[in-house]
């Protein structure tokens, strides 16, 4: 009898992993933005307009954003001071 429960336990258990790990991937994705500024769009290494430029973005190049909540937007390969005229989601 003790060898009926553990697989009940066990199955129980894996569609709490699933959903747990289907959050992780939501939080992980990101999401794409076209530049839209005519003379592009400068990438940053920090959050901050005295930092490296690593990267710049030409008109229409696609970019992915990873976080766009707060005046610096985090892409992949840095940050993009967040304003209205840069980016239009694809």
């Amino acid at each position: 009898m003790a060898d009926q429960v553990q697989p009940t336990q066990q199955v129980a258990e894996q569609p709490t992993q699933q959903v747990q790990n289907q959050e992780k991937s939501k939080m992980a994705e990101s999401t794409k933005f076209k530049v839209i500024a005519k003379g592009g769009v400068n990438v940053r290494k920090a959050p901050d307009k005295k930092a490296e430029i690593v990267k710049v973005l030409k008109l229409n190049e696609e970019v992915d954003v990873q976080d766009d909540k707060a005046k610096w937007i985090k892409v992949t390969d840095g940050y993009i001071l967040n304003e209205t005229y840069i980016l239009k989601k694809v």
